[in-house]
């Protein structure tokens, strides 16, 4: 007899002990760290997530040797609903994942964390100014040391302030126009940039080396295709003005591999379709 479907409608969360299915029921579900490559140059991303599956139950044995026998099973409207989406695979040939997309990713995530401005139109014109000034074009690639190349940062500033001040002064509509189109054009920009970020976070190579969290296992070019991956991602920003308890909170979390408790993904009873223990295997469950 054929199947009828080639996924299933529930969403799986494996994992290798009762104790951990436990404290998901009564917590939730904890967004842990990812250390993923994203590329066959080793390029990588950092993120929190959890993660699940759509295999059907009876197709699971693989899953289950290297996750875990234990399953918290939820309806996939939950997932949905919560923002769970299908892991994107790729490998080096992909779209989207070309040598040069890359690259500007890299470039960009690495002058963000290399310059921070008080007031936003500094930010706009010296990350364009900025760009320029230490980008390489025979190797496409930004080229800097912060100690080194911070007195160049700053002549881009002084010069930029100048020219800024002289528009102001001279001619004021000017200024203003030039000003609400940078703003525009950089907003645009940064959209474009996030948007295309937040898409990448739920991107995963085709194939790698990978170890099984149950056991350590190492795997040589696993086909990570096969898990079916679904995933929440926890996106978060720590305010300046955070209590420092909070810090503290955040920090030690962060240093376990998780975000704290109160970031968890929640559910109730009523999204829960199954619990799965080793006994209770032969459930039908599709």
């Amino acid at each position: 007899m054929s199947k009828e479907r080639l996924s299933s409608n529930k969403l799986y969360h494996f994992t290798s002990s009762s104790k951990k299915i436990g404290l998901i029921l009564q917590n939730g579900f904890r967004y842990g760290k990812m250390d993923e490559k994203i590329s066959d140059e080793n390029l990588g991303q950092l993120i929190f997530a959890i993660s699940f599956c759509d295999i059907p139950f009876q197709d699971t044995k693989l899953h289950r040797e290297c996750y875990g026998n234990y399953a918290i099973v939820l309806h996939k409207d939950w997932g949905i609903k919560n923002g769970v989406s299908p892991v994107r695979y790729i490998h080096k040939n992909s779209p989207g994942v070309s040598e040069n997309y890359l690259r500007i990713r890299e470039n960009t995530i690495s002058l963000k964390n290399y310059y921070h401005s008080e007031r936003e139109i500094d930010y706009n014109i010296l990350y364009l100014l900025a760009l320029h000034s230490l980008y390489e074009p025979e190797n496409g690639k930004l080229n800097y040391d912060k100690n080194k190349d911070e007195k160049e940062v700053e002549k881009i500033q002084s010069d930029f302030e100048e020219f800024y001040e002289f528009l102001k002064n001279n001619y004021p509509n000017k200024c203003r126009l030039f000003t609400k189109y940078m703003e525009l054009f950089m907003y645009r920009i940064n959209e474009l940039h996030n948007e295309l970020s937040l898409r990448d976070i739920f991107m995963r190579q085709y194939s790698e080396d990978f170890k099984c969290p149950k056991n350590n296992k190492l795997i040589k070019n696993k086909i990570i295709y096969d898990e079916s991956e679904w995933r929440a991602v926890k996106r978060f920003t720590l305010n300046t003005d955070s209590s420092e308890s909070t810090f503290k909170d955040i920090f030690d979390n962060l240093h376990k591999g998780y975000l704290p408790k109160n970031y968890n993904l929640k559910f109730t009873n009523k999204d829960i379709y199954a619990i799965l223990i080793e006994s209770n295997f032969n459930t039908g469950i599709n």
